[in-house]
């Protein structure tokens, strides 16, 4: 599929879409689906995007926040008709590692592999910490070298399609095994890591494991999945480099893995004021004339503290006007709600804000349509400037300005209260419907 040719939405691809949708509008449906799992076919057996006969190689599965439902669609109708971009990324990151084991992986592959629990935080941290780190003469090269090509492996092997009915099963087994209390998780996990290292299946254990499984297990709760096997999985592939370099090796990896891991948190408050202290001084050394970064070190981007604020959201005096605002006026039991999202918001995780910026963009992008503004890029994709220019707040369009590429980066690095600016100004401009639609939709995202 070309994305730069005008394309019409295939109507067996409506279908599809809205047969396992909540909501049977289109425009409404498009809002309840998130990217799921990437795949890259390496079996006999034919898959085919619902948009039309042709085969395909490259598989998004796309997830139904509501219904939970999936579907599997290819690469470029994920990016056209509902904007999702990581499979793409980590398809092209597949076909690099494929071709050089040894290569670095970027930061969303990385992610996609800690959210499926496919690695342990310390590896991670590891893989963060070894990413650039190549020269023979360090004392820990070979254990760095390793590190990155035992991961790498684990993605390319994670995102076969001849695994994905295992993985969905023991997914499944280990998400529910508060249900069967003679599941041994450990055991599952082990199998687990074996075939996401070595890429080989035992087909014994397989059928053991199907027998542990209900046909129905194509859902689960990943957060439960989650909770379960960080309680039975405490060590990663390899031991915490952390332990064996110096802390000048690693100090300035540790802001990238705040928000997914609980232990480089804790040693960076420990260790806060020295970090700090050591960036301004390397600082110094360079060109005076160059602008000083060193506030990055203090878990800053752009200048501005990511979810960090500490907003007292049921101070009253906070939310003072802001119903009013923009000339909006609610009922108190629609402005209660959304007072409610506001607060969940103050706290979510990357992983939740991450499904919330994708419904976030997709209501703007509506708003646009439904205001004349056609999308520029292709009949289903709005160019980024466009929908900052749209927005019109000026700390997004700075932070746009200052080379976010991306509105899920953007919505990372703007303060919270610009956030509830955004969100008032879409509360206004949208009408009841499409906004009691919504406040449902952002209820599930960050509630359930």
């Amino acid at each position: 599929m070309n994305q730069e040719k005008k394309q019409k939405l295939s109507s067996k691809f409506r279908k599809a879409v809205l047969r396992k949708s909540a909501s049977e509008v289109w425009e409404e449906a498009v809002l309840e689906w998130e990217f799921d799992k990437y795949y890259y076919n390496d079996t006999k057996v034919r898959i085919y995007c619902p948009c039309s006969p042709r085969e395909i190689k490259h598989i998004t599965v796309i997830k139904n926040k509501i219904t939970n439902e999936l579907l599997e669609i290819d690469n470029n109708c994920a990016e056209t008709y509902f904007g999702i971009t990581e499979s793409e990324t980590i398809k092209k990151m597949v076909q690099k590692l494929s071709r050089d084991i040894n290569l670095g992986m970027n930061k969303t592959a990385l992610d996609y592999l800690w959210k499926n629990r496919c690695i342990h935080e310390i590896d991670y941290n590891n893989y963060e910490i070894a990413q650039g780190k190549r020269e023979s003469k360090h004392p820990y090269s070979e254990n760095m070298i390793r590190i990155r090509q035992e991961i790498n492996t684990v993605l390319i092997n994670y995102t076969k399609y001849r695994y994905k009915d295992f993985f969905a099963r023991i997914d499944y087994a280990i998400a529910t095994s508060d249900e069967r209390p003679d599941f041994d998780v450990s055991s599952a996990m082990s199998i687990r890591q074996n075939v996401l290292v070595s890429g080989e299946l035992d087909n014994y254990k397989l059928n053991g494991l199907r027998d542990t499984t209900e046909k129905n297990y194509k859902y689960y709760s990943e957060e439960k999945r989650n909770k379960i096997m960080d309680e039975h999985c405490k060590k990663g592939l390899n031991d915490d480099l952390k332990e064996r370099l110096a802390f000048s090796e690693f100090h300035n990896k540790i802001t990238h893995l705040t928000p997914l891991t609980g232990e480089a948190l804790k040693l960076w408050e420990q260790n806060k004021a020295k970090i700090a202290q050591m960036e301004k001084k390397h600082q110094t050394n360079k060109d005076d004339k160059k602008v000083d970064y060193s506030y990055l070190a203090e878990g800053l981007e752009d200048g501005t503290e990511v979810w960090s604020y500490n907003v007292d959201v049921n101070n009253e005096h906070f939310f003072t006007g802001s119903e009013n605002r923009g000339g909006l006026i609610c009922s108190t039991e629609e402005w209660e709600e959304w007072k409610k999202i506001y607060k969940a918001l103050s706290s979510s995780n990357v992983f939740v804000l991450r499904s919330f910026y994708a419904s976030l963009y997709r209501w703007i992008t509506l708003l646009m349509e439904v205001q004349g503004i056609r999308p520029a890029l292709s009949p289903f994709r709005h160019a980024l400037s466009d929908v900052i220019d749209f927005i019109d707040i000026p700390e997004i369009t700075n932070v746009y300005l200052r080379g976010s590429f991306s509105f899920d980066a953007i919505m990372s690095s703007i303060s919270i209260e610009t956030l509830y600016q955004l969100l008032d100004f879409l509360r206004k401009t949208s009408d009841d419907e499409v906004r009691e639609y919504i406040l449902e939709l952002f209820k599930k995202i960050l509630y359930d």
